[in-house]
């Protein structure tokens, strides 16, 4: 399952897409678009420090192992904003970000049949209401009782102007470099020429019925995982983590490598899409952004270099999405006049406050 962490950056950021490593803002990836619709979606990233408010709905949904056929688990946040500064989102500053930024929403969770949770008394379906105010998260707690138990009613708060533990990589501890796999198209951007990435990673045009320029990213796995450049990058990348990891065999043959394309191929014999950008024409703002990943790409890449079939995994991907609407309206988002106050423990089992990056007061 995502972890809190994963979520909120990703709710936080809105539209977290793959960027180049340039100095600007925003670079946009237009592969061989034509210089207006490049230009259009240069705008339209643009165009985010100009959104102060709007509507939202947030989208989180995957297949997950044990879940019985057909089942997802899935969160969804709806609601409004307000106070949104993207100068405190990029990059994240996550307490310079609640301090300003409002929320109104209500957040929704299904869990599918059979999933084993963390949390024991976690229903299948979870609804409740949450807001942002001034730093503050505030809960409904009412829906939660059979999760909590009948003596939590009302608003519940806990501060989100904590910092968050340090993650940055401690002394002796080894950092590998990022496998290319081509899954990820800020990868394939920040490792290789503009030249070499568009020959691979195509974006076109669709228009919506809804007003909508629409751009797709597809990659060609096929041709990608054939060509010398990207075969070197592979083989060095796999080489330098197994010798780092003292795994058996450092050594990536060409037979391995075949292998791997191969099955690659196999899974993905189109071209593959990697994420949907969606700008509203009326008013140059980006209203949506939908993306995919998998759990763990690392032991897929491995399998198929020693020739394992991998078309029938059970790697089930990560779905995202989001919709921005009604830009920049007017929203008042007050806080509850009461609230009980609620320690990390307590909020750590409400799993609707998991889009949220929390951290835990420290010892007096």
């Amino acid at each position: 399952m995502c972890s809190r962490m994963m979520l909120g950056w990703i709710l936080l950021l809105f539209f977290a897409v793959p960027l180049s490593a340039q100095d600007e803002a925003f670079p946009v990836y237009c592969g061989n678009l034509p210089e207006a619709d490049c230009t259009l979606l240069e705008n339209a990233y643009a165009k985010l420090f100009q959104l102060h408010s709007g509507s939202v709905e947030f989208r989180y949904w995957s297949a997950v192992s044990g879940a019985a056929e057909g089942e997802f688990f899935s969160e969804t946040v709806t609601g409004v904003f307000s106070g949104f500064d993207a100068n405190t989102a990029f990059p994240l500053d996550h307490t310079a970000l609640f301090s300003t930024v409002a929320l109104d929403a209500i957040m929704e969770i299904n869990i599918p049949t059979g999933l084993p949770v963390a949390t024991p008394d976690m229903p299948a379906y979870t609804q409740g209401r949450v807001r942002i105010v001034d730093g503050v998260l505030y809960v409904n707690l009412d829906a939660l009782q059979e999760m909590l138990g009948a003596e939590y009613n009302g608003w519940g708060s806990y501060p989100l102007n904590l910092a968050l533990s340090d993650t940055q990589p401690q002394e002796g501890v080894i950092v590998l470099d990022p496998l290319v796999t081509g899954l990820d198209a800020g990868e394939l951007i920040g490792a290789f020429e503009p030249e070499f990435v568009r020959q691979f990673l195509t974006v076109i045009r669709a228009d919506d019925s809804e007003g909508n320029a629409v751009f797709e990213t597809f990659v060609d796995i096929n041709g990608l995982y054939a060509a010398p450049l990207f075969r070197e990058l592979m083989r060095q990348r796999l080489e330098a983590q197994h010798a780092t990891l003292n795994m058996p065999s450092t050594e990536i043959t060409d037979t391995r490598l075949d292998n791997l394309a191969r099955r690659m191929g196999e899974l993905y014999p189109e071209p593959l899409l990697l994420y949907t950008q969606s700008i509203d024409l009326e008013t140059g703002f980006l209203s949506g952004y939908s993306t995919w990943g998998m759990f763990d790409i690392s032991i897929m890449i491995e399998a198929a270099a020693s020739n394992n079939d991998i078309t029938s995994w059970g790697q089930y991907p990560i779905h995202l999405s989001i919709a921005i609407r009604d830009f920049n309206q007017p929203y008042d988002i007050a806080a509850p006049e009461e609230a009980t106050a609620l320690d990390y423990e307590t909020v750590m089992r409400v799993p609707i406050t998991g889009f949220l990056p929390l951290a835990r007061p420290e010892e007096d």
